[in-house]
């Protein structure tokens, strides 16, 4: 870029001054370009600028009810009785939440990926948002989770060290100072403790209904992160879950692992409202890109839920970098 600059001034000096003022323009624009990247722009039809999933691992809707997630649910649109896929493994079922498909579509079985491993070629919300021009994250504290996320189109991608006592405060601290300092457009912060409660003492025991109750605080601190960043207005709230649980485990195919809460809050959206339409985990990632204002593929199984909406689209604006 110097030699550049070094060059184009003697080209300057000896030209005229039409030829000098193009040249200068020039020279202001590629020095622009390199310093200060253009900010990405709302789509016509965008609902909101910013969205913020949250996966609260293990979470079946009755013990969200037990744990008080009542005036969540007044403060926005939701399902409770919300489905998952199968297989309900963890990794499965997030990969089915971002790339709104099963699967036999997206190719994630079970829990065994590991680093170097190839990552699916499925498309996700962080993909589409990325060739966007939207900054993506994922916070997560288990490895194998990242198979969501293909670095190439990550911004942050953090494993939150897995320190039991501390399981939720932790990831949400990390995620929250990430929001505060770098307002993403597109994010997953997965909660991990209920799962691990529910492994460790079971399903509705009470240790599992106090590892929910931490995870609904963390969500409020996740929200107080957004005002203090200034995008609370802006942005859209996905909170659901990847699967339920019966007893100690999440393996069998019966309501108690395949129901789901599925929670929409924030930009344009209905309050209090009970969703009629049936809602799929693989939904999640149709109706993000939906209030993003971008195209849902074709192939996709997932569908937005409408329903959820009330307010008008937002104006074409730019996202604030």
């Amino acid at each position: 870029m110097h030699d550049f600059r070094h060059r184009l001034s003697h080209f300057v000096l000896g030209r005229p001054a039409t030829m000098r003022f193009l040249a200068l323009l020039l020279a202001a624009t590629v020095c622009f370009s390199s310093a200060t990247p253009l900010a990405a722009q709302a789509l016509p039809g965008a609902r909101a600028q910013y969205v913020l999933l949250v996966s609260i691992d293990g979470a079946r809707p009755d013990g969200l009810r037990a744990a008080g997630v009542g005036p969540i649910l007044q403060e926005g649109s939701y399902s409770m009785t919300a489905q998952t896929t199968v297989p309900s493994g963890t990794a499965p079922t997030h990969m089915s939440m971002v790339s709104g498909v099963g699967s036999e579509k997206h190719g994630v079985r079970d829990n065994s990926w590991e680093p170097g491993r190839p990552y699916p070629a499925a498309p996700t919300i962080f993909s589409v948002g990325k060739r966007a021009g939207l900054r993506t994250a994922l916070f997560t504290q288990k490895p194998y989770v990242r198979v969501i996320a293909d670095p190439q189109y990550m911004d942050r991608v953090e494993l939150v060290p897995w320190r039991p006592a501390t399981l939720t405060s932790d990831l949400i601290a990390a995620a929250s100072a990430y929001i505060r300092s770098a307002r993403p457009h597109v994010m997953l912060a997965h909660i991990s403790d209920p799962d691990a409660a529910g492994h460790a003492e079971g399903w509705m025991s009470f240790g599992y209904l106090q590892s929910l109750r931490r995870a609904l605080s963390g969500v409020g601190s996740l929200r107080q992160s957004l005002r203090d960043a200034g995008i609370e207005a802006q942005t859209l709230v996905i909170v659901t879950a990847d699967h339920g649980g019966i007893d100690k485990d999440h393996v069998a195919v019966v309501p108690e692992v395949l129901t789901i809460p599925w929670i929409i809050l924030g930009s344009g959206v209905k309050k209090g409202h009970a969703i009629e339409q049936p809602v799929r985990i693989y939904d999640t990632a149709a109706t993000i890109l939906h209030a993003l204002g971008m195209t849902v593929p074709a192939d996709w199984d997932g569908k937005a839920v409408i329903e959820a909406f009330a307010a008008r689209p937002l104006a074409p604006v730019a996202y604030r970098r």
